[in-house]
């Protein structure tokens, strides 16, 4: 099932009157890599070819204003583009991301499409500091990623857009996620690096009203080491948009 997510975002200034409350509906989707399903058990290993128009109607029953895609290289994302009808999206995938195997012809990394009727495109500026006393300041006319701002950050899965809702002006954050696998204690170890360092680069980084990170976090609970996602994205003050969560692989949304 593909999880749908209606984010409320409430006015800045609760006695506001003037400043209606936003509504938008946003859904996040692992797709899963073509040919990574050769590494799950039988009653998954359904290749893309077979997936592609499954995937597709599955999106197109969601009509989300915001969809976030992950595990998906850029031969899925042509493939997938025209068969998503629902709505007329804009959309972009990411430009770097990892590979993965040897002989991958693209990279794989997450894709954001947004409905034009309810947001238009922002350009976005990301303020960077290095650590050692530089900051500077770059911009890009639609989505931003870690590589692009620090090369060493090659394969880290993250793309990041700046969206205004056209009805009440308010710029919308949309960072979509993928962290690194595993499930040792190091892994999930990795996993708040790198997610923290995502947070700073596109939080604190990016002026916006509302920022929405969203994505496969691949951390959960219940598998023997100390969860570090949750308590990280409480400290820095994010809700989760689903009230009761459901349990799933990542059990924060």
């Amino acid at each position: 099932a593909v999880p749908e997510y209606p984010v409320v975002v409430r006015p800045r200034f609760a006695g506001a009157a003037h400043e209606p409350t936003t509504y938008f509906k946003l859904t996040t989707y692992n797709v899963l890599l073509d040919g990574l399903e050769e590494q799950m058990e039988n009653s998954r290993k359904t290749p893309w070819s077979k997936r592609l128009l499954l995937v597709a109607d599955k999106i197109n029953e969601c009509e989300a204003d915001i969809l976030c895609l992950q595990e998906i290289n850029h031969s899925m994302f042509e493939q997938l583009k025209p068969r998503i009808t629902c709505r007329r999206y804009v959309c972009f995938i990411g430009k770097t991301g990892e590979y993965g195997e040897e002989d991958a012809k693209s990279p794989m990394n997450n894709a954001i499409f947004f409905d034009p009727n309810v947001f238009q495109l922002l350009p976005i500026s990301v303020k960077h500091d290095d650590g050692n006393g530089n900051v500077w300041e770059c911009t890009f006319p639609d989505i931003a990623e870690p590589a692009l701002i620090e090369p060493q950050c090659s394969s880290w899965r993250c793309v990041t857009c700046l969206l205004e809702h056209i009805v009440t002006g308010k710029a919308v954050c949309v960072q979509a996620v993928h962290l690194p696998s595993g499930e040792e204690q190091s892994d999930e170890d990795v996993r708040e690096t790198v997610l923290g360092d995502e947070l700073k680069l596109f939080g604190s980084g990016v002026k916006s009203d509302v920022h929405v990170v969203c994505g496969d976090f691949n951390s959960t609970k219940d598998l023997g080491y100390q969860n570090k996602v949750q308590p990280l994205m409480r400290k820095k003050k994010f809700a989760n948009a689903v009230a009761n969560p459901f349990p799933t692989y990542n059990d924060w949304t």
